[in-house]
């Protein structure tokens, strides 16, 4: 039986009533997974010449692309000169002026006037001296034609970039915060983190001493805008404002400000931080976790990621951690929702230098977590990224290339490595989900009434994924499902 998209209210009442008549039996499940998708890359030579990779929409919610961008050391993207900065825009690979005269380490979007009329500005940090010609210590601006310092910069390298809205949904626009190895603004000294309000930079406390942060990212623990937004640092450092704090810290922005510690810490190098929602949508609390060098938290073991329970003030082990074998660590984290408003939930990846799972099953460099870092999994094998047994991923983001929403975003992922998924992808690759959009159930290209059928057949066989579609559940799910049918794909 076949449903006709039109006339809609007689196809689909057809549909319900022959599809009831076969209730209970198999689901058939969306049969989708992840595509690999190469680009032009860059020409690695051995050399994980990407380091960092974000995103920049040039006008905001403006109707401009918006664009994918990396940093490293490199002088061709594509094929195309750049100085070590470059920009996907969909078609090919473009140069952001004369780019940056160094190693780009960390990327990061940040809107000085928040919801005011100012776009927003692309900020790079790394090891450099200039930026588009102009003076530039180790971070700098793009406004989408020139490049311009932050004042004096910081003494040392920059290794990790964020935005920070301290108050919620308060007054004040989201902070630009700069993490790295550096001691000094000037003669001001902010000691491996420091905070940008536009205008001038400011220390956190006392900062961390010695080491270094190489991560920084904010969270928002309760998702109900009662409490404050956390800051979290990770790195190599023992203290934190004075604090014991084994690698990883938080700055608690009440009572005028201090740092504290999360746990007992994590007992080697934090690499990589991430706060994701493992639900649907913006609604509910965050999850912190942190991947690194690390095997330990105290006396739980955690194999280079971890997440914090923030009841028992604890690190825990997401399912038995991940293994390797040649100085293995956790590079990178980020969270992918592959079919946007759809049936599947938000899935969790990390790239490193990854081999195993804690089946013993084999993860080549990228790995994924299913359902809450506290409580779902297991990890799955997500394809492999490949150039020599030391070969692995070093950055990941996502990318929505409408910039606002209305089509599926992309997960990208860089690193040291000439082919990933058996494509040849010099040092970047992208992943798309093959679905038009959430209501294209059948993951066909288009929406045709094979996707009500197959969504039906689904949701009266009790399938979650047509069960708890669109952040809907039971009979809501089945009017969200036609609703976002008979709107269309984007």
């Amino acid at each position: 039986m076949k449903c006709k998209r039109l006339p809609a209210s007689t196809s689909i009442l057809g549909c319900l009533a022959a599809l009831t008549s076969v209730a209970g039996q198999t689901a058939v499940a969306q049969p989708c997974s992840p595509v690999w998708v190469s680009e032009a890359g860059f020409a690695t030579l051995g050399l994980d010449v990407v380091r960092a990779l974000g995103t920049w929409d040039p006008d905001g919610p403006g109707s401009r692309t918006a664009l994918l961008v990396a940093g490293g050391l490199f002088s061709t993207a594509g094929g195309e000169p750049v100085s070590n900065i470059a920009a996907w825009n969909g078609v090919q690979w473009i140069a952001l002026g004369s780019g940056v005269g160094g190693t780009v380490q960390a990327i990061a979007s940040w809107d000085p006037d928040g919801d005011g009329s100012a776009p927003p500005l692309l900020i790079v940090g790394g090891a450099f001296s200039q930026a588009g010609g102009t003076a530039a210590s180790n971070i700098a601006a793009w406004n989408g034609s020139e490049w311009f310092p932050l004042a004096g910069g910081l003494s040392g390298t920059v290794y990790a970039l964020t935005t920070w809205d301290a108050d919620g949904d308060g007054p004040q626009p989201a902070r630009l915060v700069a993490a790295g190895s550096f001691a000094q603004s000037g003669s001001l000294f902010v000691n491996r983190i420091a905070v940008w309000d536009g205008t001038e930079w400011s220390p956190l406390g006392s900062g961390m001493a010695s080491g270094e942060v190489r991560a920084v990212v904010e969270w928002d623990p309760d998702g109900t805008g009662l409490l404050p937004r956390r800051l979290v640092a990770g790195g190599t450092f023992s203290y934190a404002g004075g604090v014991v704090a084994s690698n990883v810290a938080m700055w608690d922005s009440t009572e005028g400000g201090s740092w504290r510690r999360l746990g007992e810490g994590l007992d080697q190098s934090v690499r990589t931080l991430a706060a994701w929602r493992p639900g649907r949508g913006a609604a509910g609390g965050q999850e912190l976790v942190a991947g690194g060098h690390f095997r330990r938290s105290g006396e739980a073991e955690t194999r280079l990621v971890a997440v914090f329970n923030d009841e028992l003030d604890a690190w825990q082990p997401i399912g038995g951690g991940l293994w390797g074998d040649h100085g293995p660590a956790a590079f990178a984290l980020a969270a992918w929702d592959p079919d946007g408003a759809g049936s599947i939930r938000p899935w969790l990846y990390v790239t490193g230098t990854l081999e195993r799972r804690p089946d013993w099953y084999m993860t080549w460099r990228i790995a994924r977590w299913q359902g809450s870092a506290l409580s779902g999994g297991p990890w799955l094998s997500n394809g492999s990224l490949y150039a020599s047994p030391l070969s692995y991923g070093v950055a990941m983001t996502t990318w929505d290339p409408s910039g606002d929403g209305s089509s599926l975003s992309q997960l990208v992922i860089a690193g040291r490595f000439f082919s990933a998924g058996g494509l040849d992808s010099p040092g970047i690759i992208r992943q798309r989900w093959p679905a038009a959009c959430g209501a294209d159930f059948n993951c066909s290209g288009a929406l045709d009434d094979g996707d009500v059928f197959a969504f039906l057949n689904a949701w009266f066989a009790g399938d979650e994924a047509a069960q708890q579609f669109g952040g809907a559940s039971g009979v809501s799910a089945i009017f969200v499902f036609l609703r976002e049918w008979f709107a269309g794909c984007p």
